[in-house]
C-alpha cells in the first residue's frame, strides 16, 4: 500500500521515472502476493476456491431491470418484460402523433422517367463489379464491359 501512495505522489509531482519504477514494484508485489494466497489456499486442502478461479460463476439468465432501474426478481421477470414491451417497445412514437408528418410524405418524389443517355450507360457499365452473379437477364457484367470496350474500339 505504501508503494501505491508513493506512486500517486510521484504522479502528482510528475516524476515519471519514479512512477515507472514504483509501477514495476507494485506489479512484482502483486504477483508475489497472489502466489502466497494461492499456496495458502492449496495448503488448506480446499480445491473449490481454485476451481472458482478457473471458471467463474455464470448467470443462467441475464440480469433484468424494471422501468425504475431496480433489479427484477426471477418471479417478476415475465411481468417486467411485459411492462417494458407495453410501455416502451410498442408505445406510440412521437412521429406518429404529428399530423403534419403525413403531409410531408404525401407528395410523390420527382423521378426522371426519360430515357437514359449513352454517357450515363457508359458510367454505369464501368462501375459494374466483375465476377458477380448475373441478374434476371442471365448476362454477366463482363459481357457488358466487353461490349462497351468493343464500342470504344470500333
Amino acid at each position: 500500500m505504501q508503494n501505491i501512495e508513493r506512486r500517486n505522489h510521484a504522479r502528482r509531482d510528475q516524476n515519471h521515472e519514479l512512477e515507472r519504477d514504483l509501477n514495476k514494484q507494485i506489479r512484482q508485489s502483486a504477483k508475489v502476493d497472489r502466489g502466497l494466497w494461492l499456496s495458502s489456499m492449496l495448503h488448506d486442502g480446499s480445491w473449490s476456491n481454485v476451481r472458482k478461479l478457473r471458471k467463474p460463476q455464470t448467470w443462467k439468465q441475464g440480469r433484468l431491470r424494471n422501468l425504475q432501474g431496480e433489479l427484477a426478481l426471477n418471479t417478476e421477470r415475465a411481468e417486467t418484460m411485459a411492462e417494458y414491451l407495453e410501455r416502451v417497445q410498442w408505445s406510440v412514437r412521437f412521429a406518429e402523433l404529428v399530423p403534419e408528418a403525413a403531409e410531408l410524405f404525401s407528395e410523390a418524389l420527382p423521378i426522371e422517367e426519360s430515357p437514359f443517355r449513352p454517357d450515363e450507360l457508359r458510367l454505369v457499365l464501368r462501375h459494374l463489379a466483375n465476377r458477380k452473379d448475373c441478374g434476371d437477364d442471365n448476362i454477366a457484367a463482363e459481357f457488358w464491359k466487353a461490349l462497351l470496350l468493343d464500342q470504344k474500339c470500333g
